[in-house]
């Protein structure tokens, strides 16, 4: 009803409205942004803020979209204009690259520190069950020890005799301890070793 009554102003409001927004938001923004945002940011404020003005007319309409064709720089600025667009979009690519190194180096370092955290944790567990390990067979010992005590005195030298058989051949596995049968001569125990002559060129 409001249409009907109203269709012969709708197109002279819409106008005046559209031209008011379009003034507004020049007016508030700089030349650079007006010609490099215009054409993807004027519409959608156009629909929303002419809607707006046009709502007190009850023209029972809805503006649905706007359009903005023709958005450019005069002739005698525009080299200087694309010129400036293309270091504008130098500087954008730099920092979009610069950006997405910076998430790269982030999440190699989040990998890296939740990998070291992980082998830490493993570390300190097997160390633990090592160590609780090692306690268990201590007092498994020597609750054996003052067990067998009673009756075998010399049961702690049967230990101690025991370690040092098992400490002797791990000597001699790494070459560090050997027979000296082969160093007895006719006078004797001979121990005296003399370091090799050096070879002949």
């Amino acid at each position: 009803m409001d249409f009907v009554e109203q269709q012969d102003r709708v197109e002279g409001v819409v106008t005046r409205a559209a031209e008011a927004v379009l003034g507004e938001w020049i007016a508030s923004r700089k030349v650079d942004e007006i010609l490099i945002r215009g054409q993807a940011d004027l519409p959608l404020y156009l629909v929303q803020h002419a809607q707006e003005r046009i709502e007190d007319y009850h023209l029972g309409i809805r503006i649905h979209h706007a359009n903005v064709s023709h958005l450019l720089p005069p002739m005698q600025v525009k080299a200087d204009f694309d010129e400036v667009t293309r270091a504008q979009t130098a500087i954008h690519t730099v920092e979009n690259e610069a950006q997405q190194r910076r998430i790269e180096i982030l999440r190699d370092v989040n990998q890296k520190s939740f990998q070291i955290q992980k082998e830490a944790e493993a570390y300190h567990t097997e160390r633990l069950r090592l160590a609780q390990a090692e306690a268990e067979r201590f007092t498994k010992r020597l609750q054996t020890y003052r067990r067998l005590r009673k009756d075998n005195p010399k049961y702690l030298t049967a230990i101690w005799w025991e370690e040092m058989g098992k400490l002797f051949a791990r000597l001699k596995e790494t070459g560090r301890i050997d027979l000296l049968d082969n160093h007895l001569g006719a006078d004797g125990l001979d121990i005296t070793t003399f370091p090799p002559m050096p070879k002949r060129k």
